[in-house]
């Protein structure tokens, strides 16, 4: 497999140029800073030790601050409250209890954990998608 792509004419590699891609990406966020309050950036990869910040270097890795532990997900009490309704239709299709439907929720979409306090946040997108569809399964992958 070839570890190099041609970009505007110059063999560079993957790495070189997806660095490139990051770093043009986060300078748009310099450029912008005195109208930025406040940017949440999700994605699957620490990049601290990659040098794609040198433009944007007021960044702040959240990602297990107690306080924001569950800005991405749905905690169980809000599931509970917000989602009542879709909780009791899903029980009825699958001939179970609330608290049976509650728990295949749980073992399926929970889990999720952004801080050391370990409250574990459900996945929205797949809950969301369970509630529309009425069917428990993965929907990320």
């Amino acid at each position: 497999m070839k570890n190099t792509i041609n970009h505007e004419g110059c063999e560079i590699s993957y790495e070189e140029y997806n660095r490139n891609l990051l770093r043009a990406f986060f300078s748009t966020f310099k450029v912008a800073d005195e109208h930025l309050q406040f940017v949440l950036l999700i994605g699957v990869t620490k990049f601290s030790q990659v040098s794609v910040f040198c433009d944007f270097n007021q960044s702040s890795d959240i990602s297990m601050s107690p306080k924001y532990e569950a800005l991405c997900g749905i905690t169980v009490d809000e599931m509970l409250k917000y989602f009542a309704e879709p909780i009791d239709e899903m029980a009825k299709h699958y001939r179970c209890s609330k608290d049976g439907m509650i728990a295949m929720l749980k073992k399926q979409y929970d889990g999720y954990l952004f801080s050391d306090l370990m409250q574990g946040v459900f996945n929205p997108y797949s809950l969301l998608n369970t509630f529309q569809k009425l069917d428990i399964r993965d929907y990320c992958f």
